[in-house]
C-alpha cells in the first residue's frame, strides 16, 4: 500500500533528522498529512515517537562526541560544559520554574529531587487561558 510505504519512508528520514518539518520536506509529504496520520493512526504515532527518540539519541551521541573531543583538546567552554553537566562537584544548581498554569498537572511543589531552588511563576491575570487556578 502506497500510504504505508510513505509512512515508512518518512519514519526512516525522521530517525536520521528528528525534526518533523524537515523530515516531511525530505520525504515530500506535506506536514499536514503527517499530523493527520498522527491523529488518526495510533501505531504510526507510536512509531513516530520512537523514531524521534532514536534520532535525538543518535544526534546527542554525535554532539557529545564532538564536545568531548573539544574538551580533551583544551577548549575551555567545552571543559566547562562537560564538567558543569557531568560532575556533581561542578554542577551549579539551576532554578526550577513551576508555572501556576501547570499546577493542575500534578507537580509536587514541596520536593525538588535535584536540590535546586524552586521559583513559582504566576501568570494569573496575563491571559485567561493561563488562569487555571482560581484566586
Amino acid at each position: 500500500m502506497r500510504t504505508n510505504n510513505e509512512k515508512q519512508k518518512f519514519l526512516e528520514i525522521l530517525e536520521e533528522t528528528p525534526i518533523i518539518s524537515i523530515a516531511s520536506k525530505r520525504s515530500n509529504i506535506d506536514k499536514s498529512t503527517i499530523y493527520r496520520w498522527i491523529k488518526r493512526d495510533k501505531k504510526f504515532k507510536e512509531k513516530l515517537l520512537e523514531s524521534l527518540s532514536r534520532g535525538r539519541g543518535s544526534i546527542s551521541d554525535r554532539v557529545e562526541s564532538v564536545l568531548i573531543k573539544k574538551a580533551i583538546n583544551g577548549e575551555r567552554w567545552a571543559v566547562q560544559m562537560w564538567l558543569g553537566n557531568n560532575c556533581s562537584i561542578y554542577v551549579k544548581p539551576r532554578p526550577v520554574n513551576i508555572f501556576a498554569r501547570d499546577l493542575h498537572k500534578g507537580y509536587e511543589i514541596e520536593k525538588d529531587i535535584i536540590g535546586n531552588e524552586i521559583t513559582f511563576v504566576d501568570f494569573r491575570g496575563k491571559n485567561e487561558d493561563d488562569n487555571l487556578i482560581s484566586s
